[in-house]
């Protein structure tokens, strides 16, 4: 998912087509001919420097220490959290149903274009949730996942 977004292809494949890739992938197996199948575990390099700090929306207002650069983002977040100066914030603003869009968390759009606009490295941030959604974009991002009051 990141990687489609890092490499500015999230207009040219929707997310339902890239979860539907991965369901009907049959991956080689050993019965089929091959003389050998060598797995190799998928690793990220980093690709910026800088650390960041993203936040999700139902939780921002409970977070009393910001490091910059930060983002907030959330989909659907009713009102506007009131945030400390130079705290950005995404949002998605797409309808309901499948996803047609890359930014509705827990889909990595909005925070990999923010970090490629702050020079920030995915994998340096902390992030600050208190959902389920939450982690999940955590993890997909490659960031610390901390869960509010931890």
């Amino acid at each position: 998912q990141v990687n489609v977004c890092e490499r500015g292809r999230d207009d040219d494949l929707l997310p339902t087509s890239l979860f539907r890739m991965v369901r009907e992938l049959e991956p080689p197996a050993d019965d089929e001919g091959f003389s050998a199948i060598e797995r190799v575990p998928f690793v990220r390099a980093p690709v910026r420097e800088h650390a960041g700090l993203i936040v999700s929306g139902e939780a921002a207002r409970y977070v009393t220490e910001w490091t910059r650069p930060a983002l907030v983002v959330g989909w659907q977040l009713g009102a506007t959290p009131t945030l400390p100066e130079g705290v950005e914030l995404a949002v998605c603003e797409h309808e309901a149903g499948p996803p047609r869009c890359w930014c509705r968390p827990p889909l990595p759009g909005l925070a990999v274009a923010w970090a490629k606009r702050h020079g920030v490295e995915l994998t340096r941030c902390r992030f600050i949730g208190s959902t389920p959604t939450a982690e999940k974009l955590a993890r997909a991002l490659g960031a610390t996942y901390l869960p509010l009051g931890a």
